[in-house]
């Protein structure tokens, strides 16, 4: 049982596709306004997972749809969505999460590199 301040069926997307299902916005800037993306990307992250979940464990969980303990970049936009948490530069966050250098980065976060930013 997850320990969720929002009800349970805010994790619901539509199989079909359907965008209305959690609509999140996703902001761009241009490169002047790349920086501030960046840093407020993660920090986007932070502040919108604390809002809605009583521990990092509990938003990891609910995050890995797949169970497999390997959050991938299509299972946190999909839940990101799912709970309209606007992070301008989802890409930058996930690098962010998925280790500190290109070496250590698999292109999956694992509860530890999760953990460790959040």
């Amino acid at each position: 049982v997850l320990a969720l301040k929002r009800s349970d069926s805010d994790r619901s997307v539509s199989s079909n596709g359907d965008k209305s299902a959690g609509q999140g916005r996703i902001s761009e800037a241009g490169p002047a306004g790349a920086a501030q993306n960046k840093v407020s990307s993660v920090e986007a992250l932070q502040t919108g997972l604390k809002k809605r979940f009583d521990s990092v464990y509990d938003a990891y969980v609910f995050f890995d749809i797949n169970g497999d303990w390997n959050l991938t970049i299509v299972e946190l936009r999909l839940m990101l969505k799912s709970l309209a948490v606007e992070v301008p530069d989802i890409d930058y966050a996930f690098r962010a999460l998925d280790g500190d250098s290109k070496s250590t980065q698999d292109g999956a976060i694992d509860p530890k590199e999760f953990t460790s930013i959040l």
